[in-house]
């Protein structure tokens, strides 16, 4: 009995093809997949672009740290200010971050008062800011607006 109904659908196939409802089904089903894969796409990008801002503010925090044993007491940049030149920036920290980072801009900025030296990265697409204090361990998130 199988080997009719095997044999009978062979022919159908072969015969016929696919019916429409059958394609419709199929496309239907990648459709939810798809739809079901892409907003966690989009949240995985994100999450790997906070991940670079952190690693490249943590590589300013290591190098602004040697910058201060070298040059004590000074921090960098010196006068009270903000640096936002990726060029200067690896110039004065001994540094070689990306100058074309179309997805961050970094500044270094020195005040008086407590925490004399912060960084920032500042996403350019989404109003993202990461801010790490010279004695903090960890980034953390700025909030609109809070980059200079």
């Amino acid at each position: 009995m199988g080997k009719k109904i095997s044999r009978a659908l062979g022919y159908f196939l072969s015969k016929y093809g696919f019916t429409l409802t059958e394609i419709l089904v199929v496309v239907l089903i990648i459709g939810v997949l798809a739809a079901l894969a892409l907003p966690r796409f989009d949240v995985t990008r994100e999450n790997s672009f906070d991940k670079e801002a952190k690693v490249n503010l943590k590589l300013i925090q290591a190098a602004e740290k040697i910058y201060r044993v070298k040059f004590p007491p000074a921090y960098y940049p010196s006068a009270s200010g903000t640096v936002s030149s990726i060029a200067n920036i690896n110039q004065f920290l001994m540094l070689s971050l990306p100058t074309t980072n179309p997805n961050w801009k970094y500044s270094v900025r020195t005040q008086a008062g407590t925490p004399p030296q912060t960084s920032y990265a500042n996403r350019t697409t989404n109003s993202r800011c990461w801010r790490l204090n010279i004695n903090d361990d960890e980034p953390v998130n700025a909030g609109a607006g809070a980059c200079p």
